[in-house]
């Protein structure tokens, strides 16, 4: 606007700045640094005399979506002009120039808003298929013998967790049974209770005792884990 004037965008009540087209604009700027105070701002739409950056200016604002949006022109461009009209030609074009960015945040915007739905959706379908994943990686046909009788059920806090349960018969008649939990919630865990699952099942076929079973499964899981993740478990056979 002009050769020093810009646009700045603020929060309606707290008056932080949240958009600075200043030159002099910094990242750290402030309504106190640059020297403006949004409670002298009058009525929407209407001309008023601020002092930006230690220069006197004349600003105008509009509301859109909880903002102020504020048209500033150092008042030094408007002098140099020399008459009325050219004054009034200049705040012509300073809310031309609001105008149209307004029209370019409008449509900013929308398309976020368009945008966050989408991936919204995106995410839900991708967490249900992430239930529906760890679900299956658990048993669901469960034994039903005159020795014993086996039934779990595993309900997560949120979409997914780091709970789990899993059992196995043996050649020789024995049955493993495990119940574990890993720390955190959510995502991390699971993945976690996925490896930590297929890791602990791994170490048992291979070991001939449940303790060195349990031992190799621990070395694996504290291997290369830089998450600092662990697991809770009762084994038993």
């Amino acid at each position: 606007i002009g050769r020093n004037g810009f646009l700045l965008c603020t929060v309606a009540e707290a008056g932080e700045i949240v958009a600075n087209g200043s030159p002099k604009a910094r990242p750290d700027d402030t309504p106190a640094r640059i020297g403006f105070n949004a409670d002298m701002a009058p009525r929407e739409g209407a001309p008023f005399m601020a002092t930006f950056y230690s220069a006197p200016c004349l600003a105008g604002w509009r509301p859109y979506a909880g903002f102020r949006v504020y048209a500033v022109l150092p008042m030094a461009e408007i002098t140099q002009v020399g008459n009325a009209l050219g004054a009034i030609v200049i705040l012509f074009v300073v809310f031309v120039a609001f105008a149209f960015f307004a029209t370019r945040l409008i449509s900013l915007v929308s398309r976020l808003k368009t945008f966050i739905a989408a991936e919204k959706d995106r995410v839900q379908k991708d967490m249900a298929m992430a239930t529906t994943i760890q679900r299956s990686s658990l048993p669901v046909t469960f034994p039903d013998n005159d020795r014993f009788k086996i039934f779990a059920l595993m309900d997560t806090a949120r979409e997914v967790g780091g709970d789990f349960y899993d059992f196995a018969d043996f050649p020789d008649g024995r049955e493993l049974f495990l119940i574990a939990d890993v720390s955190g919630k959510g995502v991390p865990a699971a993945l976690f209770m996925m490896k930590a699952k297929a890791t602990i099942r791994a170490a048992v076929a291979e070991k001939k005792t449940l303790s060195e079973a349990i031992t190799l499964a621990n070395d694996r899981l504290a291997a290369e884990n830089d998450a600092n993740m662990f697991v809770t478990a009762w084994i038993g056979l």
